[in-house]
């Protein structure tokens, strides 16, 4: 079964970036056209289809499907996004950690991940996705956001920012629970769910309980292809490197709270008034809670 396109070649998103964030996620065929791309791309920009099919033993028409998959018309577009790639100046894969890095070194190591991360991000995501989710979350009557281990706090972050404007905005942490309520919305509420694999069974879970309830199922990942994409009717694409010495993909997290930060910060902006009153009530009834 063809997967969805991931990344147009008229995009100015990381095409290397998206082939690491999806390699787990590709068919056989697919990983081993994937990591001769990502080993040796300098070296494909010299070989005709036919020589790249023979060098690593696979069908030329192979090839063809995997370009179409990923938005290429066809191989000689795929060469043309490699070459410009290949000519930036920027360092297209992120430098990992070492053993003996210092202090500073690693400092600034993390620092131009996150960058690189958000970056990349930026350029991968598709506006009309963007537009499309805030038009739903502006209709919504309930909002549910959920996400497990360190996708919990970034749910629970997003609730506490939609709600301080004014929005009925939900956060539940346990899957039975949130799944009954994902059960009991319809087609005017939304549900999004938040993984950095896009296989935590929980997250989907509650997408699919969204689904079959009708309401909007939203999922924000960092694995285009993986099993929530094909379960939510919209996917935001994190585009980031996991490093051996951060498994909890902190990069990945940083994008995923940009997303959520960029949503909030347009829905606010359409209606300015509105939500810098829902604000000054919301810390007005704070101050009180404190002072009791």
């Amino acid at each position: 079964m063809s997967r969805p396109k991931q990344i147009p070649a008229s995009t100015n998103g990381s095409f290397f970036m998206v082939l690491k964030s999806s390699f787990n996620s590709m068919r056989r065929v697919e990983k081993i056209i994937a990591k001769a791309i990502l080993d040796n791309p300098q070296d494909i920009l010299e070989m005709t289809i036919a020589q790249f099919a023979k060098s690593i033993e696979v069908a030329d028409s192979s090839i063809v499907r995997f370009c179409r998959d990923f938005g290429f018309d066809g191989y000689i577009q795929l060469k043309i996004k490699l070459a410009m790639e290949l000519k930036g100046p920027e360092e297209i894969i992120f430098e990992d950690l070492k053993k003996n890095d210092d202090e500073k070194t690693i400092l600034s190591k993390v620092f131009a991940a996150n960058i690189h991360t958000l970056e990349e991000t930026l350029k991968g995501l598709e506006i009309n996705d963007i537009i499309k989710v805030i038009d739903i979350l502006c209709k919504a009557k309930k909002i549910l956001f959920f996400g497990i281990g360190s996708s919990a706090p970034i749910a629970r972050d997003a609730y506490y920012r939609f709600m301080r404007i004014g929005f009925p905005a939900i956060s539940e942490t346990d899957h039975h629970i949130a799944s009954i309520m994902a059960n009991m919305f319809d087609k005017d509420c939304a549900v999004i769910g938040i993984s950095h694999s896009g296989r935590t069974r929980s997250t989907i879970m509650v997408l699919e309980a969204a689904k079959a309830s009708g309401a909007s199922a939203i999922a924000i990942t960092s694995n285009m292809g993986s099993p929530i994409t094909k379960i939510a009717d919209i996917s935001l694409l994190v585009l980031s490197e996991d490093s051996k010495y951060m498994k909890e993909a902190i990069t990945a997290r940083l994008g995923h709270l940009a997303i959520l930060d960029s949503i909030l910060a347009c829905i606010a902006m359409r209606s300015p008034a509105r939500s810098i009153k829902k604000t000054e009530e919301f810390i007005i009834q704070l101050n009180k809670l404190r002072e009791n």
